[in-house]
Protein backbone atom coordinates (compact mmCIF):
# COMPACT_ATOMS: atom_id res chain seq x y z
CA UNK A 1 0.00 0.00 0.00
CA UNK A 2 2.84 2.34 0.84
CA UNK A 3 4.54 1.52 -2.46
CA UNK A 4 1.31 2.26 -4.36
CA UNK A 5 0.98 5.62 -2.60
CA UNK A 6 4.58 6.49 -3.43
CA UNK A 7 4.11 5.64 -7.10
CA UNK A 8 0.94 7.65 -7.22
CA UNK A 9 2.66 10.65 -5.70
CA UNK A 10 5.60 10.26 -8.06
CA UNK A 11 3.26 10.08 -11.03
CA UNK A 12 1.41 13.15 -9.81
CA UNK A 13 4.73 14.93 -9.40
CA UNK A 14 5.86 14.03 -12.90
CA UNK A 15 2.73 15.23 -14.64
CA UNK A 16 1.96 18.02 -12.20
CA UNK A 17 4.66 20.20 -13.74
CA UNK A 18 3.18 20.02 -17.24
CA UNK A 19 0.32 22.42 -16.53
CA UNK A 20 2.46 25.25 -15.10
CA UNK A 21 5.08 24.85 -17.85
CA UNK A 22 2.46 25.08 -20.60
CA UNK A 23 0.60 27.80 -18.71
CA UNK A 24 3.78 29.85 -18.59
CA UNK A 25 4.30 29.22 -22.32
CA UNK A 26 0.80 30.46 -23.10
CA UNK A 27 1.27 33.50 -20.86
CA UNK A 28 4.61 34.46 -22.40
CA UNK A 29 3.35 33.81 -25.93
CA UNK A 30 0.37 36.14 -25.60
CA UNK A 31 2.46 38.75 -23.79
CA UNK A 32 5.18 38.65 -26.46
CA UNK A 33 2.60 39.03 -29.22
CA UNK A 34 1.14 42.13 -27.58
CA UNK A 35 4.64 43.51 -26.95
CA UNK A 36 5.36 43.12 -30.67
CA UNK A 37 2.20 45.05 -31.50
CA UNK A 38 3.14 47.80 -29.04
CA UNK A 39 6.65 47.90 -30.49
CA UNK A 40 5.22 48.27 -33.98
CA UNK A 41 3.11 51.24 -32.92
CA UNK A 42 6.09 52.88 -31.21
CA UNK A 43 8.31 52.42 -34.25
CA UNK A 44 5.56 53.55 -36.58
CA UNK A 45 5.72 56.94 -34.88
CA UNK A 46 9.22 57.42 -36.28
CA UNK A 47 9.49 57.30 -40.07
CA UNK A 48 13.07 56.00 -40.05
CA UNK A 49 12.14 52.92 -38.04
CA UNK A 50 8.84 51.74 -39.48
CA UNK A 51 8.12 48.07 -39.79
CA UNK A 52 6.94 47.00 -43.22
CA UNK A 53 4.02 44.95 -41.96
CA UNK A 54 0.41 44.70 -42.99
CA UNK A 55 -2.45 44.89 -40.50
CA UNK A 56 -3.04 41.17 -40.52
CA UNK A 57 0.56 40.55 -39.52
CA UNK A 58 -0.30 42.37 -36.31
CA UNK A 59 -3.58 40.53 -35.96
CA UNK A 60 -1.81 37.17 -36.10
CA UNK A 61 1.21 38.17 -33.99
CA UNK A 62 -0.11 36.84 -30.64
CA UNK A 63 -1.38 33.63 -32.28
CA UNK A 64 1.97 32.95 -33.95
CA UNK A 65 3.84 33.57 -30.72
CA UNK A 66 1.48 31.31 -28.76
CA UNK A 67 2.19 28.46 -31.19
CA UNK A 68 5.93 29.13 -30.98
CA UNK A 69 6.04 29.29 -27.18
CA UNK A 70 3.78 26.27 -26.72
CA UNK A 71 6.09 24.29 -29.02
CA UNK A 72 9.01 25.15 -26.76
CA UNK A 73 6.81 24.45 -23.73
CA UNK A 74 6.02 20.95 -24.98
CA UNK A 75 9.74 20.19 -25.03
CA UNK A 76 10.13 21.30 -21.41
CA UNK A 77 6.95 19.48 -20.40
CA UNK A 78 8.34 16.26 -21.83
CA UNK A 79 11.60 16.84 -20.00
CA UNK A 80 9.69 17.48 -16.76
CA UNK A 81 8.03 14.07 -17.09
CA UNK A 82 11.49 12.51 -17.07
CA UNK A 83 13.06 14.82 -14.48
CA UNK A 84 10.22 16.13 -12.28
CA UNK A 85 12.06 19.00 -10.61
CA UNK A 86 11.22 22.66 -10.10
CA UNK A 87 14.50 23.55 -11.80
CA UNK A 88 12.98 22.37 -15.09
CA UNK A 89 10.21 24.93 -14.66
CA UNK A 90 12.80 27.63 -14.01
CA UNK A 91 14.75 26.63 -17.11
CA UNK A 92 11.55 26.68 -19.15
CA UNK A 93 10.71 30.19 -17.95
CA UNK A 94 14.26 31.39 -18.69
CA UNK A 95 13.95 30.02 -22.22
CA UNK A 96 10.65 31.90 -22.64
CA UNK A 97 12.38 35.11 -21.55
CA UNK A 98 15.17 34.51 -24.08
CA UNK A 99 12.63 33.77 -26.80
CA UNK A 100 10.78 37.00 -26.06
CA UNK A 101 14.01 38.95 -26.41
CA UNK A 102 14.72 37.23 -29.74
CA UNK A 103 11.23 37.95 -31.09
CA UNK A 104 11.42 41.63 -30.18
CA UNK A 105 15.04 42.17 -31.21
CA UNK A 106 14.52 40.59 -34.63
CA UNK A 107 12.19 43.47 -35.42
CA UNK A 108 15.31 45.63 -35.56
CA UNK A 109 17.34 44.50 -38.59
CA UNK A 110 20.10 46.90 -37.56
CA UNK A 111 20.99 44.53 -34.71
CA UNK A 112 23.30 41.71 -35.79
CA UNK A 113 21.93 38.20 -35.31
CA UNK A 114 24.88 37.23 -33.11
CA UNK A 115 24.18 40.23 -30.88
CA UNK A 116 20.53 39.19 -30.66
CA UNK A 117 21.48 35.68 -29.58
CA UNK A 118 23.98 36.94 -27.02
CA UNK A 119 21.45 39.39 -25.61
CA UNK A 120 18.76 36.71 -25.44
CA UNK A 121 21.08 34.19 -23.80
CA UNK A 122 22.34 36.70 -21.26
CA UNK A 123 18.83 37.86 -20.40
CA UNK A 124 17.66 34.28 -19.99
CA UNK A 125 20.55 33.41 -17.68
CA UNK A 126 20.03 36.56 -15.64
CA UNK A 127 16.33 35.77 -15.23
CA UNK A 128 16.97 32.15 -14.22
CA UNK A 129 18.17 32.99 -10.71
CA UNK A 130 15.36 35.49 -10.23
CA UNK A 131 12.58 33.08 -11.16
CA UNK A 132 14.05 30.20 -9.15
CA UNK A 133 14.10 32.40 -6.04
CA UNK A 134 10.55 33.70 -6.54
CA UNK A 135 8.87 30.85 -8.36
CA UNK A 136 5.78 30.66 -6.15
CA UNK A 137 5.10 34.40 -6.42
CA UNK A 138 5.41 34.29 -10.20
CA UNK A 139 3.18 31.22 -10.36
CA UNK A 140 0.51 33.17 -8.52
CA UNK A 141 0.92 36.18 -10.82
CA UNK A 142 0.59 34.04 -13.94
CA UNK A 143 -2.40 32.20 -12.50
CA UNK A 144 -4.22 35.48 -11.86
CA UNK A 145 -3.29 37.30 -15.07
CA UNK A 146 -3.46 34.49 -17.63
CA UNK A 147 -7.29 34.65 -17.88
CA UNK A 148 -7.04 38.41 -18.45
CA UNK A 149 -4.39 38.01 -21.15
CA UNK A 150 -6.35 35.17 -22.73
CA UNK A 151 -9.56 37.21 -22.79
CA UNK A 152 -7.69 40.15 -24.30
CA UNK A 153 -6.26 37.89 -26.97
CA UNK A 154 -9.67 36.47 -27.88
CA UNK A 155 -11.15 39.97 -28.03
CA UNK A 156 -8.26 41.03 -30.27
CA UNK A 157 -8.81 38.05 -32.59
CA UNK A 158 -12.52 38.79 -32.93
CA UNK A 159 -12.54 42.59 -32.88
CA UNK A 160 -9.57 43.41 -35.10
CA UNK A 161 -11.03 42.04 -38.38
CA UNK A 162 -14.25 43.96 -37.74
CA UNK A 163 -12.33 47.15 -37.01
CA UNK A 164 -10.15 46.73 -40.08
CA UNK A 165 -13.19 46.13 -42.29
CA UNK A 166 -14.77 49.29 -40.90
CA UNK A 167 -11.56 51.26 -41.51
CA UNK A 168 -11.37 50.12 -45.13
CA UNK A 169 -15.02 50.85 -45.84
CA UNK A 170 -14.69 54.28 -44.22
CA UNK A 171 -11.56 55.07 -46.25
CA UNK A 172 -13.26 53.99 -49.46
CA UNK A 173 -16.29 56.08 -48.59
CA UNK A 174 -14.12 59.19 -48.29
CA UNK A 175 -12.75 58.81 -51.83
CA UNK A 176 -14.13 61.21 -54.41
CA UNK A 177 -15.98 59.56 -57.29
CA UNK A 178 -13.71 58.58 -60.15
CA UNK A 179 -14.38 60.27 -63.50
CA UNK A 180 -16.47 58.14 -65.87
CA UNK A 181 -14.37 55.85 -68.01
CA UNK A 182 -11.29 56.08 -65.80
CA UNK A 183 -8.88 53.29 -66.79
CA UNK A 184 -7.31 50.83 -64.41
CA UNK A 185 -3.66 51.61 -63.73
CA UNK A 186 -1.12 48.84 -63.06
CA UNK A 187 2.53 49.72 -62.42
CA UNK A 188 4.82 46.68 -62.57
CA UNK A 189 8.37 47.15 -61.33
CA UNK A 190 10.97 44.51 -62.18
CA UNK A 191 14.04 45.49 -60.24
CA UNK A 192 17.67 45.13 -61.46
CA UNK A 193 16.82 43.81 -64.93
CA UNK A 194 18.89 44.91 -67.92
CA UNK A 195 17.22 45.62 -71.23
CA UNK A 196 19.93 43.67 -73.05
CA UNK A 197 18.83 40.51 -71.20
CA UNK A 198 15.23 40.74 -72.44
CA UNK A 199 14.07 39.24 -75.71
CA UNK A 200 11.73 42.22 -75.98
CA UNK A 201 14.83 44.30 -76.67
CA UNK A 202 16.52 41.84 -79.01
CA UNK A 203 18.13 39.25 -76.73
CA UNK A 204 18.59 35.95 -78.57
CA UNK A 205 16.87 33.80 -75.94
CA UNK A 206 13.13 34.08 -75.34
CA UNK A 207 13.28 35.56 -71.84
CA UNK A 208 10.30 37.96 -71.78
CA UNK A 209 7.44 36.79 -74.04
CA UNK A 210 4.74 38.48 -71.95
CA UNK A 211 6.55 41.82 -72.04
CA UNK A 212 6.93 41.43 -75.79
CA UNK A 213 3.18 40.90 -76.11
CA UNK A 214 2.48 44.00 -74.02
CA UNK A 215 4.92 45.99 -76.14
CA UNK A 216 3.18 44.87 -79.33
CA UNK A 217 -0.17 46.03 -77.95
CA UNK A 218 1.12 49.31 -76.53
CA UNK A 219 4.18 51.56 -76.59
CA UNK A 220 7.77 50.37 -76.21
CA UNK A 221 10.38 52.89 -75.08
CA UNK A 222 13.67 51.89 -76.65
CA UNK A 223 15.77 54.46 -74.83
CA UNK A 224 15.27 55.24 -71.14
CA UNK A 225 17.63 56.41 -68.41
CA UNK A 226 17.13 55.52 -64.75
CA UNK A 227 17.15 58.49 -62.35
CA UNK A 228 19.77 56.74 -60.23
CA UNK A 229 22.23 53.87 -60.36
CA UNK A 230 20.54 51.84 -57.62
CA UNK A 231 17.16 50.75 -56.35
CA UNK A 232 16.12 53.04 -53.51
CA UNK A 233 16.39 56.51 -55.09
CA UNK A 234 15.23 55.18 -58.47
CA UNK A 235 12.00 53.89 -56.93
CA UNK A 236 11.55 57.10 -54.95
CA UNK A 237 11.73 59.08 -58.19
CA UNK A 238 9.45 56.63 -59.95
CA UNK A 239 6.75 56.97 -57.30
CA UNK A 240 6.99 60.75 -56.85
CA UNK A 241 8.33 62.23 -60.09
CA UNK A 242 11.02 64.06 -58.13
CA UNK A 243 14.76 63.81 -58.90
CA UNK A 244 16.78 61.22 -57.01
CA UNK A 245 18.84 63.96 -55.37
CA UNK A 246 15.77 64.96 -53.35
CA UNK A 247 15.81 61.77 -51.29
CA UNK A 248 18.07 60.12 -48.71
CA UNK A 249 20.49 57.60 -50.15
CA UNK A 250 20.83 55.33 -47.11
CA UNK A 251 19.08 51.98 -47.11
CA UNK A 252 16.33 51.93 -44.51
CA UNK A 253 15.31 55.57 -44.96
CA UNK A 254 11.81 56.46 -46.09
CA UNK A 255 10.16 59.06 -48.25
CA UNK A 256 9.66 62.45 -46.63
CA UNK A 257 6.05 62.94 -45.62
CA UNK A 258 5.83 66.04 -47.82
CA UNK A 259 6.60 63.97 -50.94
CA UNK A 260 3.36 63.19 -52.77
CA UNK A 261 3.30 59.74 -54.33
CA UNK A 262 1.56 58.40 -57.41
CA UNK A 263 -0.74 56.32 -55.18
CA UNK A 264 -1.81 59.43 -53.27
CA UNK A 265 -2.54 61.33 -56.48
CA UNK A 266 -4.61 58.43 -57.80
CA UNK A 267 -6.47 58.15 -54.47
CA UNK A 268 -7.34 61.86 -54.68
CA UNK A 269 -8.93 61.12 -58.05
CA UNK A 270 -11.15 58.31 -56.78
CA UNK A 271 -8.86 55.33 -57.28
CA UNK A 272 -8.54 52.50 -54.79
CA UNK A 273 -4.81 51.80 -54.54
CA UNK A 274 -2.82 48.81 -53.33
CA UNK A 275 0.74 47.53 -53.49
CA UNK A 276 2.04 43.96 -53.71
CA UNK A 277 5.72 43.29 -53.05
CA UNK A 278 7.60 40.03 -53.53
CA UNK A 279 11.00 41.28 -52.37
CA UNK A 280 12.54 39.79 -49.24
CA UNK A 281 12.18 42.77 -46.88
Amino acid sequence: MAMFTFDRLALSRRFGLIVPILGWALWWGILTGFLEIANWHIRDSFARFRLLLGPYNLWLAPAVEVVLFLSVGLFWAGLACIFPKDQIVCLAIASYVSLTVVCLALQYPQIHLLAVLLLAGGTGLASLRHFCARLSQWHELVRKTLPILGAGWLIWLLAFPLWWKYEKSTALGRLPPAPPGSPNVVLIVWDTVRAKSLSTYGYSRETSPNLTQLAEEGILFEFAIAPSSWTLPSHASMFTGLPAEAFPTVWGDYLPKKAETLAEVLADHGYTTAGFVANQI
